[in-house]
């Protein structure tokens, strides 16, 4: 039973996870949270990917209990846990007391992580491994071991099997997401050279494509995957080996005990991991677990109670790893020939290898169990209230007086009333910021003659702030127009909000913004990488993305009355401009659809009379409907107001938006929150948001892009060069699988709902503006 302190006033716990994912983050803070939360006052505040196939497997009761913990109020005064890698850390200014929960796989951590792990007031870790990595890759703040655990009731022997077709008589079975790191290579060389065809074995691997959860098509991608690596690393077909069973399909949290239960062993030669959840599942399912005999996983695993795989000492990760921040690091060479004896070993004598298992789930149950994880947990949030407790020196935590921070003047500029995106993203931002109690806010537009300032309650609203000053002490100027003004303002500390399209920066935007910006916000991690490579501090750089006003763009808006009588209905919204991908949507069209498909094109054209002046594809378009064999195109070029814009989406049944250059994109969020599936580029900004549950994504390839009125910092720009046969590809599947599209665009709208409010991006605003008035304002910092 898990103990707590009596008598003493507890603050509530804001645990930012994400919990609706089922990665090994979201897992343990799933188990964590439901221990805590029976004796600890906690809120839940999902972040991070969310997956509907894996919401709609969770148990009923648990579904419910963290829909409740998320509807519970955040009070005054609490302590907030952010459960994430650290490269996503924010410290929350208003928070008693920042925790930072995360974990890593190598030798040391990127510098990103240190400086993001620095900001909290002490991370939590759940080994000693990782004690030592982040300690001596230099995070000053106390780091402490919280472990993770298991579930013994629920993961124990004796279960009943799935059912997979094509299981032999001995089964192997490996759970991991398709990466390098998981050491899927030696794996199959071993497997490979170990048993033949003939013999009554075979290897299920539960795997998905990397950061592709809800992939619905991942069986064939990772079985192409692995007939290639055969192929070329090998010398072999899948004919030629004992088989190789793909589960790439997500199975419900409630089977996989009985995954489990189908295998007898487990095998994973990992190269690192800062924990291994599912060698302990394995373990205490009673599986022979075959690991790597380095990393987190050593906390739990010995030669008593695992076969583990020798190293041949340490290698550094090389360009194969999927994932940037790893490399330069250091993590280990699993041996091959010793993960070939210990396959060999456990099939030769499963006896052994059955005693072996028991020893596991002994010790599992002994020493792992998920009630003694969230003890050393509440021991912390014990030991975090105590300290708080003795800082003051009233009897509670702290009296409001003692927490109530001084307001903060915040200056916004730029575009408020005129019809672009970038003036949306400031008005929607502004409007919340104008409710925050500690926020005094100040506009300078810069369009006020554009429109009447009396034209509706969200204008007149806005313009009672413009052109004012409360001259107060701490004072942040944000700066969001185009193009970029590098002029100083007169005080405070200076935050400029950035998009930029074209892979780096331009080189006399480098100078200003690593000597006088305090902060630049990006939409997205793609512009992120951008800054970063084009020379810009990384710690200087925060993504705040865009979001969606979800009263305005919703499924449930009466669709707008078209002039076509096509039944199907494609839709682009933007600047028909090369950087958008229209000629390569157009080239698509026209190849694959004639006048007399049911089919529509509906082209939204945006800025032609200003910021795209001159740019766009009006001729084109036009001659492309005057053609009688061409597919149907339906123009659109006067301005729709934020009403009419919702029952255009809704109108149609797929946004086609592939790309060459985007910062965020934002008409493919506002079509998701009104039900739409989405063909996207695939590897740009719009990946922060659309996964494989809720859009399509074309191939494209990285080109070099050069422009005689930009130097670029660094070397060549570039941009993402859409496959036009791919779009082909998918603008076919879905309009002949019109159901498969609409369940996408169903799931879209949750998430957009549930992830991508104004209200959540204006709430990261304030965690910004907070934690940059705690520092001195670079321009003024002598040299």
């Amino acid at each position: 039973m898990m103990k707590v302190a009596r008598g003493r006033l507890r603050p509530m716990v804001n645990w930012q996870a994400p919990v609706y994912d089922p990665s090994g983050y979201g897992e343990e803070a799933r188990h964590l949270i439901k221990h805590i939360q029976c004796v600890w006052p906690l809120r839940v505040d999902p972040i991070g990917r969310f997956s509907t196939d894996f919401v709609k497997g969770m148990a009923d009761g648990e579904r419910e209990l963290f829909r409740s913990l998320e509807n519970r109020p955040l009070p005054r005064e609490y302590i907030n846990l952010i459960h994430i890698p650290a490269y996503g850390f924010h410290r929350d200014e208003r928070a008693l007391y920042n925790i930072g929960r995360t974990v890593f796989e190598t030798d040391r951590i990127p510098p990103l992580w240190v400086d993001a792990c620095n900001r909290m007031d002490e991370i939590w870790v759940p080994t000693r491994f990782n004690v030592e990595t982040f300690c001596r890759s230099g995070v000053k703040v106390p780091v402490h071991t919280v472990p993770e655990g298991v579930n013994s009731e629920f993961f124990k022997p004796g279960l009943k099997p799935l059912s997979i077709p094509g299981r032999r008589a001995f089964a192997f079975l490996s759970v991991f997401e398709w990466s390098y790191r998981k050491g899927w290579d030696l794996l199959l060389k071993a497997w490979a050279d170990v048993f033949s065809p003939g013999e009554d074995v075979c290897l299920i691997l539960r795997t998905y494509p990397i950061n592709a959860t809800d992939c619905h098509n991942a069986s064939q991608l990772i079985q192409a995957r692995i007939r290639q690596f055969l192929r070329e690393h090998v010398g072999k077909s899948p004919s030629e080996v004992a088989p190789i069973i793909v589960l790439g399909a997500q199975i419900p949290a409630g089977d996989m005990p009985h995954l489990y239960a189908s295998a007898d062993a487990f095998v994973l030669p990992s190269r690192g991991e800062g924990w291994g959840l599912p060698y302990m599942e394995a373990m205490a399912c009673g599986l022979p677990v075959i690991g790597t005999a380095w990393g987190g996983n050593m906390a739990f695993m010995n030669e008593r109670n695992a076969y583990l795989i020798d190293i041949d000492g340490l290698e550094q990760v090389g360009t194969r790893m999927d994932i940037d921040f790893y490399r330069g690091h250091y993590w280990a060479a699993p041996s091959l020939d010793s993960l070939k004896t210990l396959m060999r070993r456990v099939y030769d004598y499963p006896h052994e290898a059955r005693r072996k298992g028991e020893r596991a789930r002994r010790d599992v149950v002994e020493k792992w169990r998920w009630e003694s994880a969230a003890q050393k947990a509440l021991d912390r949030l014990e030991a975090i209230t105590h300290k708080l407790k003795a800082r003051n020196s009233d009897s509670a935590i702290l009296t409001p007086s003692a927490k109530k921070k001084s307001s903060i003047e915040v200056i916004w500029e730029g575009p408020q009333l005129v019809y672009s995106s970038l003036a949306l993203v400031n008005k929607e931002i502004c409007l919340r910021l104008m409710d925050q109690e500690d926020v005094k806010l100040c506009i300078i537009p810069e369009d006020s003659s554009h429109q009447s300032i009396h034209e509706d309650v969200t204008t007149r609203c806005l313009a009672q702030r413009f052109y004012g000053s409360f001259g107060l002490e701490h004072c942040v100027h944000v700066r969001h127009e185009w193009p970029p003004n590098f002029c100083p303002p007169q005080r405070g500390h200076w935050v400029m909000i950035q998009p930029w399209e074209y892979g780096r920066l331009p080189r006399e935007w480098v100078e200003p913004m690593s000597s006088l910006v305090d902060e630049i916000w990006v939409p997205s991690r793609h512009v992120w990488k951008a800054y970063v490579s084009s020379g810009i501090p990384a710690e200087r750089v925060q993504v705040i993305p865009n979001g969606v006003n979800l009263d305005i763009f919703r499924p449930a808006v009466t669709p707008l009355d078209l002039d076509t009588r096509k039944q199907f209905k494609f839709l682009f919204v933007g600047g028909t401009i090369w950087r958008k991908g229209i000629d390569v949507l157009l080239t698509a069209y026209r190849r694959i659809f004639t006048r007399s498909d049911d089919v529509v094109l509906v082209i939204k054209d945006m800025g032609q009379n200003s910021f795209y002046r001159g740019q766009g594809a009006f001729e084109h378009i036009r001659k492309i409907q005057e053609d009688p064999e061409s597919p149907e195109i339906l123009y659109i070029t006067n301005d729709l107001d934020q009403y009419t814009m919702p029952a255009l989406y809704k109108a149609c049944d797929c946004l086609v938006h592939p790309y060459r250059g985007e910062g965020f994109a934002l008409p493919v969020l506002e079509a998701m929150a009104c039900g739409l599936p989405v063909i996207v580029t695939q590897g740009g900004a719009t990946d922060d948001f659309c996964t494989p549950a809720t859009s399509y994504k074309v191939r494209a390839v990285r080109r070099s892009f050069t422009s005689p009125s930009i130097q670029f910092a660094g070397g060549a720009g570039w941009i993402l060069e859409p496959d036009v046969r791919d779009l082909e590809r998918i603008l076919v599947h879905v309009f002949k699988n019109p159901r498969e599209a609409r369940e996408k665009g169903e799931r879209a709208a949750e998430q957009a709902c549930r992830h991508h409010s104004w209200d959540r991006v204006a709430g990261l605003v304030s965690r910004r503006i907070h934690e940059i008035v705690q520092k001195p304002i670079i321009r003024f910092v002598p040299r």
